[in-house]
């Protein structure tokens, strides 16, 4: 069974497990100076257009690690905090004052990450202070 053309989810777990055996490709460093930053937005931006999901993250399996301990979600949307988007408040990060967004993770973690197939942007806060988020695609 071959993959369908547009980027999607993995069909089965079967299919994601072989993804994540996939070769590691680096795909660029989500940089926090201690707010909220997307693949798009961060320093060197990659695989970030502006709205086309198909040039972005968009279904990718991806393995990210933080250098500090942090918040990730993936959102429809490359501006942060824009209210006018429907997925701001839950991609937004932080998403309202007194909540705590995304997957937490420690410093130094390594985990896979699916991006679902009509979000393609990657935000990244850390918990305090500044830090960077590496992304990878397992291919």
């Amino acid at each position: 069974m071959g993959w369908p053309l547009a980027p999607t989810r993995p069909p089965n777990i079967r299919d994601l497990e072989m993804l994540l055996n996939g070769k590691p490709i680096f795909l660029g460093v989500i940089v926090s100076p201690g707010t909220a930053v997307n693949n798009a937005t961060t320093a060197t931006p990659f695989n970030a257009a502006a709205t086309a999901t198909a040039t972005t993250l968009a279904g990718k399996v991806l393995l990210i690690q933080p250098t500090a301990a942090g918040h990730v979600l993936s959102s429809e949307s490359a501006v942060i905090g824009a209210p006018s988007f429907t997925v701001a408040t839950f991609a937004t990060v932080p998403p309202a004052a007194g909540t705590v967004p995304g997957v937490k993770l420690q410093a130094e973690e390594r985990i896979p990450f699916v991006m679902q197939s009509n979000e393609g942007w990657l935000q990244f806060i850390p918990s305090s202070g500044s830090a960077n988020l590496f992304v990878w695609e397992l291919s």
